[in-house]
């Protein structure tokens, strides 16, 4: 562990805290214990390594960012919609859309294309090759029809808007629909949460619940869960793949009956 200037080029060690201001006394007493955990749960997330593919990606533009910074709010508003609905998201790039070393577009099913209204030249016809091979673009509060110095494309540009495969949702991504909207059109291209969570005492579906799954190279499967809400949450976690009769947390003694596939826990 160490101490990391912000603007440090490359840390030296897997760990570091980048505010040695930011840490209350109770922190520093909690650091070891910390230390201890993240080695134990190191060789979940191997570096460099994704076990599972992720199917979905979220298109970050940088003219939209540069030229009209309040859209990474829709951006960001997107991410959260999907990783608080226990749906893996990654992010991309528009030059990440191009083919060469560095191209990602392959790696998707589906791109979400949230707050985007500025694209480089090129973007809409890479989109367009995607979705003739099969890809799916949802658009949410976005419009994908000016260049990187905010003038509208030339009617030459192809329009993806009406392709086939693109999905748009009709709702601003600060409006609590539309989260619920940008599930349904993953829904139609196959893709759903891999776990529902319940709140266990109202029986509705909780918010501000993030759930990660990942597996060791033992095969271990890790249930990782966090709360950000204020309060405590009685959850019940149901996925097929919850097998066995037992889940064991790794920091204690703790255990909790699985019983076809439902656990329920306080977090």
């Amino acid at each position: 562990w160490e101490w990391v200037h912000p603007y440090a080029e490359k840390p030296t060690v897997p760990f570091s805290l980048a505010n040695a201001l930011g840490c209350r006394p109770e922190t520093w007493d909690s650091l070891p214990r910390l230390v201890r955990q993240l080695n134990e749960l190191s060789d979940f997330f191997p570096f460099g390594v994704r076990r599972e593919k992720t199917r979905v990606a979220c298109l970050y533009s940088q003219p939209s960012q540069r030229f009209a910074p309040e859209r990474i709010d829709a951006w960001c508003a997107a991410v959260a919609a999907l990783e608080l609905n226990q749906v893996r998201a990654d992010a991309v790039f528009e030059e990440q859309l191009a083919s060469g070393e560095d191209c990602r577009i392959g790696d998707y099913d589906v791109i979400v294309a949230a707050g985007v209204d500025e694209v480089l030249p090129q973007t809409r016809e890479f989109l367009r090759r995607w979705m003739d091979e099969g890809g799916r673009l949802v658009v949410v509060d976005a419009t994908l029809d000016r260049d990187e110095y905010g003038e509208r494309l030339s009617p030459g540009i192809p329009d993806v808007l009406g392709h086939r495969n693109c999905l748009r949702v009709e709702a601003k991504m600060s409006e609590p629909s539309s989260a619920n909207a940008l599930l349904e059109c993953l829904a139609q291209a196959g893709i759903r949460p891999f776990v529902k969570v319940t709140d266990g005492t109202t029986g509705t579906h909780p918010s501000f619940i993030r759930v990660v799954r990942a597996v060791n190279a033992e095969g271990l499967t890790g249930w990782f869960v966090a709360n950000y809400s204020e309060t405590s949450r009685l959850l019940e976690l149901e996925a097929a793949e919850l097998g066995g009769v037992t889940a064991v947390q790794p920091f204690g003694t703790n255990a909790w009956p699985v019983v076809n596939g439902r656990m329920t826990v306080l977090v």
